[in-house]
């Protein structure tokens, strides 16, 4: 004598998992979506900044040797602070004080901790540059 058995037909058997997989691709089209966004995003806020940053451009004027002081040209297209600047003297780091920002077009004066001798080399480097030039 056959039992009664009680189950699921193949055809349902067959629509849940088809509505399983449907539910999963779904899910997962909408998470890859976001993390797409996010990366994106991300990726043009880091090239907007180092774009801003080649923009950052220097070149020394003049460097004056027993007073020290230097004169700096900004040639690029944005502003500059001074904490974006560096300056070396004979490839030693030195503080250079009373520079401010410097506007693009603009010629920012310092006086380099120390002084410069003359004939001196003292290299400037700024984001999107650096310039050498001698103490005279």
């Amino acid at each position: 004598m056959k039992g009664n058995t009680k189950g699921i037909t193949p055809v349902i058997a067959i629509i849940l998992l088809m509505m399983i997989t449907i539910a999963l691709a779904g899910f997962t089209y909408i998470w890859l979506q976001g993390v797409f966004k996010t990366s994106s995003n991300n990726t043009k806020t880091q090239l907007e900044q180092q774009q801003r940053s080649m923009m950052k451009t220097i070149r020394i004027d003049s460097a004056t040797s027993g007073t020290g002081e230097l004169a700096i040209r900004n040639t690029g297209s944005e502003s500059i602070t001074s904490n974006e600047i560096a300056v070396f003297v004979n490839g030693t780091k030195v503080g250079c004080t009373g520079l401010g920002d410097i506007a693009p077009g603009s010629v920012g004066t310092c006086n380099i901790s120390g002084g410069c001798g003359s004939n001196d080399e003292v290299k400037v480097t700024a984001p999107g540059n650096s310039d050498v030039a001698l103490c005279q």
